[in-house]
């Protein structure tokens, strides 16, 4: 009985940041493919800065973790319905097809959104992070990720979206080895 009320008072903190990220304006993104799955949580901090985090689990391949900080804000001046960001993203890899190889990589990237104006309700954006060699750790020796994707907004805090990613990696005994590439379809929600 004693033990109950500690093992209350570990979670009160975690869902305490929970409750108040949900109202900060969160947003959560789950795509699929056939070999994997992917879910992403995006904070905003302030105004112009967010940051996210994501897993990706592919059924042969393994698990690749990410956490990434951006400066955004309006690409074209003005009222423009073009937004982009600009930062770092870490990732880990943890590779096992019969070897087991992990890695870590600083990428460098950032992303674009255009909302059409006349047809509000769609959206395309893409993706693009490199990491050279000499921000790659472990077994990883360079790493890439690059995507596009295009979706309709269903009501307005919710789009369904058709998108394509590569993601790829160079380890040590392995050499280059395509962590994920191929087409998604998946879901955005804000709260």
């Amino acid at each position: 009985i004693g033990g109950k009320p500690m093992k209350l008072r570990h979670l009160a903190g975690p869902l305490l940041l929970l409750i108040s990220s949900v109202a900060m304006g969160v947003e959560a993104d789950l795509n699929v493919s056939n070999d994997a799955a992917r879910l992403t949580m995006e904070f905003p901090v302030r105004n112009n800065i967010l940051i996210d985090g994501s897993w990706l689990h592919h059924t042969d391949k393994g698990e690749t973790l990410s956490v990434g900080g951006y400066l955004t804000g309006n690409a074209a001046g003005g009222n423009t319905p073009l937004t982009a960001g600009l930062g770092l993203r870490y990732y880990y890899v943890d590779f096992d097809t019969g070897q087991k190889e992990d890695g870590s990589n600083l990428a460098l990237g950032g992303f674009a959104r255009y909302q059409f104006r006349r047809i509000d309700r769609v959206a395309v954006w893409g993706n693009l992070f490199y990491a050279p060699s000499v921000l790659s750790f472990g077994d990883s020796d360079e790493f890439y990720e690059v995507g596009g994707y295009g979706g309709y907004s269903v009501i307005r805090d919710a789009e369904i979206y058709l998108g394509w990613r590569r993601m790829k990696s160079d380890f040590d005994e392995d050499g280059d080895v395509m962590i994920d590439t191929g087409w998604v379809v998946g879901i955005r929600a804000r709260f």
